[in-house]
């Protein structure tokens, strides 16, 4: 998949998961970072997105206590600065 076609789908999915107070947290991440990212950051998001709503929202609201599977991820200190 090309880039431009991956990060167009990021960013739908990140707007549209149907907890909406993820959809902002994402969608304003993906407004200020998405197109910045390298393929391998992109592929990070992605795993972040097959992640339930919950954990994500918890991993923001608490970015100490959240998994490990999160806070590995190099773009973490973007999601959560």
């Amino acid at each position: 998949m090309n880039k431009s076609l991956l990060i167009k789908k990021l960013s739908y999915r990140s707007n549209y998961r149907g907890c909406k107070e993820t959809d902002l947290l994402l969608g304003q991440f993906t407004k200020n970072h998405l197109a910045k990212l390298t393929d391998r950051q992109l592929e990070e998001y992605d795993y972040l997105l097959n992640q339930p709503d919950l954990e994500i929202y918890n991993a923001f609201i608490n970015p100490e206590s959240a998994p490990d599977n999160l806070k590995e991820l190099s773009i973490w200190e973007l999601l959560v600065s």
